[in-house]
Order: C-alpha cells, then sequence, then structure tokens
C-alpha cells in the first residue's frame, strides 16, 4: 500500500500464528488497513475473529509465544521487527492502547496518581510535581469527580467506569497519533458509554488522533465511527465507509451482522425480528486451508465458495469485500448473493 503523509497508521499483510498439536494456527490471516489522521475505524466482528489479537500485535504486545509477520508502520516509522525496550519508546507516544477491562489492565498495588505519573515521565522528563499536575488536568478532563483525591487512590476504590476514564487518561497522557480502543465500553452502562464516547470523539478532534475502535456493537459504529472492517476467522472481508455499510452491506457475512443487531420498536407494529446467524466463528485450527472460512455458516454459499478461498478484491480506496458473489458494482449484487 502506498503511504500518504495523513496515513496515521498502515497495515500490510499481518499475520499472527500460534502452534498447536498439528502445526501453526492462524488467528490473524494477512490484514491489509490504514487509518487516517483524525479518523475512526471501527474494527467489527464476532468474538474469535481475531480482533483483539490484531490490536496486540499493532502494540507489539501479542504473546511470545506467537508468531508474527507482516509490515506495520505508525507515522512515517516501520515498528516491525523492533525489540522491547524500542516499542517501550513507541507504545504511550506514538501509539496507545485502551484495554478491555480496565481492572486487570491496571496495577492493582499502585494508586492511580503513580500509574499516571509513570506513563507521562517515560517520555517526558520532568518534576514529580509537574506530572501531578498534568495527572490532575488529565483526570479532570476525564470528568473525574475530585480529581485531586483520585491520585491517592487504588484501582480497586473506583467503579467500573472511573477505571475506564482512568485507562483513557492514561492512554492519552503523552498525545500518542494512534489511539486503539478495545472494546472500551464493555460492562459499562448506557450513560458511561456515552460519555466514554464522546470523550474519545473530542481527543480525535482535538489532536487529530487516529482511533482503532474495535467493537462487536454495529449500532454504536453506525454513530461513531468514519469507516468499518469487518473481520472473520483472523481475515479482512469487507471494508466500507460506515454509513455504506449499514446501508449496503457487501459480503454476507457483514449482512448477517447487521441483520442479527437489535433495533428499536418503532411508533406503529411490532419490533423487527432478529436474524440469527448460525453456528459460530471457527477456532484457528479448524479454519480450512481452501475456500472462504465463513461458508459453513453462509446462506448464499455455493460450490466455488468451499473450493477456494477468495481474495479481498478492493472497489476503491474505502471499499474492499472478500467474497466470490460480490459484484465490482454495490449497486447491482452478484445475484447468487441478493
Amino acid at each position: 500500500m502506498t503511504q500518504h503523509p495523513d496515513i496515521a497508521l498502515a497495515v500490510s499483510n499481518l499475520c499472527v500464528s500460534f502452534k498447536t498439536a498439528h502445526g501453526w494456527a492462524d488467528v490473524v490471516r494477512g490484514i491489509d488497513l490504514q487509518i487516517r489522521r483524525g479518523e475512526t475505524l471501527a474494527l467489527v466482528g464476532e468474538s474469535g475473529s481475531g480482533k483483539s489479537m490484531t490490536a496486540l500485535a499493532l502494540m507489539g504486545l501479542q504473546p511470545s509465544s506467537a508468531r508474527s509477520s507482516g509490515r506495520i508502520t505508525v507515522g512515517s516509522r516501520s515498528v516491525t521487527g523492533l525489540n522491547e525496550r524500542q516499542w517501550n519508546k513507541l507504545r504511550g507516544k506514538h501509539i496507545g492502547m485502551i484495554f478491555q477491562n480496565p481492572m486487570s489492565s491496571l496495577n492493582p498495588v499502585l494508586t492511580i496518581g503513580e500509574q499516571l505519573a509513570e506513563t507521562i515521565n517515560r517520555h517526558q522528563r520532568i518534576p514529580r510535581t509537574e506530572a501531578n499536575r498534568i495527572a490532575i488536568a488529565l483526570l479532570d478532563r476525564m470528568k473525574l469527580p475530585e480529581a485531586a483525591l483520585q491520585l491517592g487512590r487504588f484501582p480497586h476504590e473506583l467503579s467500573g467506569g472511573m477505571r475506564q476514564r482512568v485507562m483513557i487518561a492514561i492512554a492519552i497522557a503523552n498525545r500518542p497519533d494512534v489511539l486503539i480502543a478495545d472494546e472500551p465500553t464493555t460492562a459499562l452502562d448506557a450513560s458511561v458509554q456515552k460519555d466514554i464516547l464522546d470523550l474519545l470523539d473530542e481527543i480525535r478532534k482535538e489532536n487529530g488522533t487516529a482511533i482503532m475502535l474495535i467493537t462487536h456493537d454495529l449500532s454504536l459504529v453506525a454513530h461513531r465511527a468514519d469507516r468499518v472492517a469487518v473481520m472473520y476467522a483472523g481475515s479482512l472481508v469487507e471494508e466500507q465507509p460506515a454509513d455504506d455499510l449499514i446501508r449496503a452491506a457487501r459480503h454476507p457475512y457483514a449482512k448477517a451482522l447487521i441483520g442479527a443487531r437489535p433495533l428499536r420498536r418503532p411508533r406503529l407494529g411490532p419490533r423487527p425480528r432478529l436474524t440469527d446467524i448460525p453456528g459460530q466463528v471457527p477456532s484457528p485450527a479448524d479454519v480450512a486451508s481452501n475456500g472462504c472460512s465463513f461458508a459453513p455458516r453462509c446462506a448464499v454459499a455455493v460450490g466455488l465458495c468451499t473450493q477456494q478461498r477468495p481474495n479481498l478484491h478492493r472497489f476503491g480506496p474505502d471499499q474492499a469485500a472478500s467474497c466470490h458473489l460480490v459484484s465490482d458494482n454495490p449497486a447491482v449484487p452478484a445475484e447468487t448473493a441478493a
């Protein structure tokens, strides 16, 4: 892929594999992605699709037992093959991450203030008093009540929503160019979810931060993302501007995800019925080497789908799909896929 000055993160042919009793199993299979500065890209798919492992690989945090390959560029810098010392200089300053579970990601034996100061001092050589001032300002920005008092508290003394705000404060403390948010609102109530997502949107607009929002919630995607990349069984199967995906998804899996999302009850008539997707995402060890990995669950699969793996075909800079039955023209879908 050609690197453009506005591209904050570029990923080319990213693969992550684990060794099993039957050989190497691919968890992430040849992912190609780009995110522009100031853009939100949503990475969606069911649990087990490879979203979180993709995020960990982008941060250089994949397990030591994993084998990875491909090219990752943050800004103009290639981060492929960095050692841990080099990654530590990069993480937090150029690329940051909000983890799915703040209770397991925050250090339980350090206060909030100590964890924030450690993050700030890793990239900014400033006195502790100045680091504390920045930490308080960050917690104020995250709308934590009595921000200065929170510095002396431990993670277990905070609510789930407050811990998530602290995680965001740590992730943005050094104003990274790229922010990966892995299910940042899981297990939070609706009002707190909105506050967290509003904060991320403010950060994106103010700093030009590129955000990768990992989620399974397509209703959230419709209102919060500029573009959407859909993953299934470790592979990218569709990429579209968010409005286009919701209105006219190409890939049968993306269509099925949209059909399975809960909708509000209309003013008149019954609530629309949800459609389920039969079966489940295959484990990495069970993905067939030939054929489309979604074919066993696909309502429109034909013989070719079980015999030959489809390539990811790009229709434009922001449009791609990996399906034998998808037409080049989105207004004229293939007859068998309609």
